[in-house]
């Protein structure tokens, strides 16, 4: 499953990552773009 996840201005920070909940999903940034993996079994 892929979600779009509207980026803030100039694109993601690591405080941006931060902020976001710890829902187990995998979350990794590449030059300012979100990548977001689903949770492992």
């Amino acid at each position: 499953m892929t979600a779009a996840l509207h980026p803030p201005d100039g694109g993601w920070t690591t405080d941006d990552l931060d902020a976001l909940s710890d829902d187990g999903r995998r979350r990794e940034l590449l030059d300012g773009v979100l990548l977001v993996y689903p949770r492992g079994r």
